[in-house]
């Protein structure tokens, strides 16, 4: 039996079904929190899942809030069902009864703790060592304690109470009884990220209750004397009471850290594994001592703000025959059957008219939900109501009167009214930006505020800057006539006038710790502070220590004075009017840290953490603000299609790799290499299997952080090193191309027969004068830009390649001309060996000095690993298992390209293939068409790519060296231009592409498929979860060892054939 619980922050969010997600978890018993429905709003594709069997709760009056539902397999049909916790809303048989001791609560209590749809229970019948038992699965989701809304904390309180009351009278009455849900407390702080205030922290009230509920809840303090207070006697039914449930996540995993299971989407804080547990599966004592086998958390699993909780026992279910009548498929709406006219005009709930008033529960929703309930029709004359109230009644008059005047321009709307304003009137602006200005600030879509740690320094000054606003008068209050403009001159002002209209907003200052372009914040929470915008790093929110979470930079966003060329800009094009540029004055606002802290909304005086469910503030279905929401690369929202994400990662693995396998299958035979394609291939996809698996345990999706998480700051630097080298070789391979190919592709349009020797005919000087004209102006562009498209491209030239390799494998005939012989000979000053028909035959096994190269050329042709996780950010609907099928179908679809350009390339030359096939064809037709066109077609290709690939190269650098310094063009141009001076050295003094091949094949690609996966996974995963000497962990162990052999076999052979000075008589070019 497995039974598992989500909040899953929206059912309607399910974008691929309902069905798919439930099946996905494979559990019998899901139980869901925050469906934000309501019952009108139910489909019937939700409340009726083919294969299960529902139970939802619905809010009674705030739609889109709170919300619970339970999905059964129909092998785990329920007997018995319940909405609530009170028995209030059950009017049907097939209730489960058992309400305890209500006494203490009020009539009116006991309605308004049901009202908001936070429980669902149902009965199940259970097989255990052939004894039949009854187990009671109560799904719930307590209500969060609103730090702005004192009066929720009470009612937060009233509800921990009246679930104890009803789940220990269900086990008093027999039945075993699972508690689970989203319980919205952290109970120690071992499930808190960042817990404050150690020594009271078991003081909050949600904890005392939980010490009180759970078996040996507080152990830790038990050496504690503890006076009872208010709070506690709310809690607590009697002063000795002993708590009868366990969590069984923690009688599995007592010790485990970094158990979260609720993340802030806000500050993007799953990246770091910066959250609470708040997710439980409480089940009684005796049931959990002798039939739950394991209780884990699932942070793989993503889509929520929160991740599933599971728990699996040894005991079978007896499903009942007929489904209780709570199941939603017996709901008038999806039963077919025809409903009265009187059902819609009859009010069911039948309330007092005037209910007496209540103080024991008044953190109630009830008044906002009356108000959120009215029909359509009163909701929008209201918001009309509103708009119109809003506008003054003089202004609507002047509408009336002035609506039969000719249609203005739109321009008329934006221009400054001209008038005479004294200079005393003159309105002052703080921030030092014109009026254009502050209103493309106010169309940054602000976020939430999030938290300052308390490593800010003690008081912190703001400058800001006073300036007065331009006005449209002459120094003497007239008003300005300016003469009639030409129609050249309308055009000019008119253009100036938009392009200042328009002009994007200015760019964020960077964090002085990381260099990276901050990001607005603006405090919403009710205080003086309230509306202020402020600029913060752009990092996801993490713990202090962690060098990859947000730091502590802030900066008010008036703090930068307004560039004297962009007022200048600003003065010309906004009128024709001329005025002086604003005098800027500092003002110098010390702050200190409690006052910091109060800004961004940080306060631990609630008693209840802010991290606990902060998802339930957020409605369904949020009000538009008129402003669009600015993304960010911690939001995980991925928008990418499945098959678009195959394109992405087969362009990730397709390189240059592919010009050299046919000289690989020359150097193993046939057969011999299929057997090494598909093996590589297999062992790609399971490398890949390992990053998710580890990315899915920490959060994080960027290969540098992941070795960060296993083994620190050298960790992330080695990584960044092997990522580096690799990319260097990637450069060096695409400018061999250009220094082999560029020559030939000249000397075919200048129709000559020969190399004569001119320098426009010498690849080394060529690829120099491609690196300084056109590469380097390109790799000093700021961001990648269009280039991004360039590697679309170059798919589209490999399988233009490809398809011209199998229309020549039946045009070429076998042996080739000695004529092109000796024209090849010439050109590429090196000696051919005559060809005879002995080397037409195909190989299927051989095995030579130049067989060493095979495996490296083969491993540097399925290197994508650094770009898998980047890409996984970015999949619709996210999960391991979606990604690892992109990664499948994109390897499998390069594994036929791979096979069948090396099969016809290798057919069509047999043993005079070369290290580059492109290079090869020159020898059968200098002057071909369909071959010259490739050539271009690739030319252009690595080209643009070399610039690509650059910028990954500069980034990582820039971490290792100068991981504090902002952006500064003299670093930005000096590694851009050492990268390529070093790149043309290797490219000019390499001999053959093959070197680069089996270099770079045998160190960084060995490190990045097989060794850094494998040990990442042994170190990330945790050893409660899967132990060090599992099979999983085993396994990892090996495939990392046998990189480890890959590489020292790799680099022996071919050190090996260095100093033995073998014959390159099939690579050399």
């Amino acid at each position: 039996m497995k039974v598992v619980t989500w909040n899953i922050n929206g059912i309607r969010t399910f974008r691929s079904g309902i069905k798919k997600a439930l099946d996905s978890l494979d559990a019998d018993i899901i139980c869901v929190q925050e469906t934000k429905v309501t019952r009108d709003l139910l489909e019937e594709r939700t409340a009726i899942v083919e294969g299960y069997n529902s139970y939802f709760s619905f809010s009674r009056g705030r739609s889109g809030y709170s919300g619970v539902a339970t999905f059964c397999k129909d092998s785990a049909t329920p007997f018995a069902a319940e909405e609530g916790l009170t028995g209030l809303l059950t009017s049907h048989e097939g209730a489960v009864g058992c309400y305890g001791d209500q006494a203490d609560f009020c009539s009116e209590e006991l309605q308004l703790l049901d009202n908001e749809g936070r429980a669902v229970i149902t009965q199940h019948n259970i097989k255990f060592q052939d004894q039949e038992q009854i187990v009671t699965v109560i799904n719930v989701y307590c209500p969060r304690a609103d730090p702005e809304k004192p009066e929720r904390k009470q009612f937060k309180l009233q509800f921990y109470k009246l679930l104890q009351c009803r789940a220990e009278a269900l086990l008093k009455d027999g039945s075993h009884v699972i508690v689970l849900g989203d319980i919205n407390t952290s109970h120690r702080q071992i499930d808190h990220c960042d817990p404050s205030d150690i020594e009271d922290f078991s003081e909050n009230p949600g904890r005392k209750w939980l010490n009180r509920f759970l078996h040996g809840g507080g152990q830790k303090e038990e050496g504690k004397d503890e006076e009872p207070d208010e709070e506690s006697e709310v809690t607590s039914t009697d002063s000795t009471h002993s708590g009868k449930f366990v969590d069984t996540f923690r009688y599995f995993h007592p010790t485990r850290t970094n158990a979260f299971t609720c993340w802030s989407t806000l500050t993007g804080a799953r990246q770091t594994n910066y959250g609470t547990r708040i997710d439980y599966i409480f089940a009684d004592r005796q049931l959990a001592r002798e039939q739950f086998v394991d209780a884990d958390i699932m942070p793989e699993v993503e889509g929520s703000d929160h991740c599933p909780v599971l728990g699996k026992l040894s005991c079978s279910l007896i499903p009942c025959s007929k489904p209780p009548p709570l199941c939603t498929r017996y709901l008038p709406e999806f039963v077919g059957k025809q409903q009265k006219l009187s059902r819609f005009l009859v009010k069911v709930d039948q309330k007092p008219t005037q209910p007496e008033p209540r103080e024991a529960i008044p953190g109630s929703q009830e008044e906002e939900e009356r108000r959120e309930n009215l029909n359509p029709a009163g909701a929008g004359k209201k918001r009309l109501l509103t708009s119109d109230a809003a506008a003054p009644k003089g202004k609507k008059a002047k509408t009336v009167k002035t609506s039969s005047k000719p249609q203005g321009s739109l321009l008329n709307f934006f221009k400054p009214k001209l008038s005479n304003v004294s200079s005393s009137e003159k309105p002052l602006d703080l921030g030092g930006v014109t009026s254009t200005q502050n209103s493309q600030k106010a169309s940054l879509k602000s976020e939430e505020v999030s938290s300052v740690t308390n490593t800010e320094p003690e008081r912190t000054e703001l400058v800001l800057e006073d300036s007065v606003k331009l006005s449209t008068t002459e120094e003497n209050g007239k008003q300005v006539k300016s003469k009639q403009p030409s129609e050249g001159n309308k055009k000019g002002a008119s253009s100036g006038f938009w392009k200042s209209v328009l002009h994007g907003p200015p760019a964020p200052p960077p964090c002085k710790v990381h260099g990276e372009p901050c990001v607005l914040r603006t405090v919403k929470k009710e205080g003086p502070n309230m509306g202020k915008q402020f600029f913060v790093c752009c990092r996801p929110q993490g713990h202090a220590s962690n060098p990859e979470a947000r730091c502590n930079f802030f900066i008010h966003p008036f703090v930068r004075l307004l560039p004297e060329s962009q007022v200048k800009r600003d003065q010309d094009s906004s009128s024709q009017v001329k005025a002086k540029p604003p005098k800027s004055v500092k003002v110098t606002i010390p702050v200190s840290k409690m006052e910091l802290q109060k800004m961004n909304g940080h306060s631990r005086d609630d008693g209840f953490d802010n991290l606990e469910a902060g998802a339930e503030r957020d409605e369904f279905l949020p009000h538009k603000t008129g402003v669009k929401k600015e993304m960010h690369f911690t939001d995980f929202e991925g928008k990418t299609s499945f098959g678009m994400s195959i394109f992405n990662l087969s362009n990730a693995i397709m390189g240059s790799g592919i010009l050299g396998l046919a000289y690989a299958m020359s150097n193993t035979g046939i057969i011999l290499f299929i057997i090494l394609l598909v093996s590589i291939a297999i062992l790609s996809a399971y490398s890949i299997h390992l990053l998710l698996r580890s990315a899915g345990v920490v959060g994080i999706r960027a290969y540098e952080q992941l070795g960060n998480r296993a083994f620190g700051h050298p960790g992330k630097m080695l990584a960044a090193c092997i990522i580096t080298v690799h990319n260097v070789g990637a450069m060096s391979s695409y400018l061999f191309i250009v220094k082999s190919e560029l020559p030939l592709v000249i000397q075919a349009f200048l129709s000559k027969h020969e190399n004569t020797g001119e320098w426009f005919l010498n690849g080394n000087y060529l690829i120099i004068i491609v690196s300084a004209c056109i590469i380097l102006p390109l790799a000093l562009m700021k961001q990648l830009g269009y280039l991004g498209y360039t590697s679309g491209f170059s798919l589209s030239c490999m399988v233009f390649f490809l398809i011209s390799v199998i229309y020549k494998k039946f045009n070429i005939p076998c042996p080739l001309d000695d004529e092109h012989g000796n024209l090849t000979e010439f050109i590429d000053n090196h000696i051919v060996s005559n060809v005879t028909d002995d080397s037409c035959e195909a190989k299927l096994i051989t095995i030579n000095p130049q067989t060493a190269y095979t495996i490296p050329i083969l491993a540097f042709a399925f290197v994508c690993h650094p770009e898998v996780l980047p890409i996984y950010t970015e999949l619709r609907d996210a999960t391991k298992k979606r990604m690892q099928k992109v990664a499948n179908f994109s390897i499998l679809a390069m594994f036929v390209m791979y096979l069948l350009t090396a099969l016809f390339g290798y057919l069509t030359f047999f043993g005079s293939v070369e290290s580059e096939l492109l290079h090869t064809y020159n020898r059968a037709g200098p002057l071909d068409v369909l071959v010259l066109c490739v050539r271009l077609a690739v030319l252009v290709a690595v080209t643009l790519t070399v610039p690509v690939v650059l910028f990954p190269i500069r980034r990582a650098l820039l971490q290792i060296f100068f991981p504090d310094k902002p952006f500064h063009w003299a670093i930005h141009i000096g590694i851009a231009f050492s990268l390529l001076f070093v790149v043309n050295l290797l490219v000019i003094f390499v001999p053959s592409i093959r070197d680069i091949f089996g270099i770079i094949g045998a160190t960084s690609a060995p490190s990045l498929i097989f060794i850094l996966p494998g040990i990442f996974y042994i170190r990330i995963v945790p050893d409660e979860q899967e132990p060090l000497l599992s099979r999983p962990k085993l396994q990892a162990a090996g495939f990392a060892a046998m990189g480890f052999v890959f590489m020292v076999m790799s680099l022996s052979f071919i050190i090996i054939d260095w100093v033995n000075g073998e014959s390159r008589s099939g690579g050399a070019h």
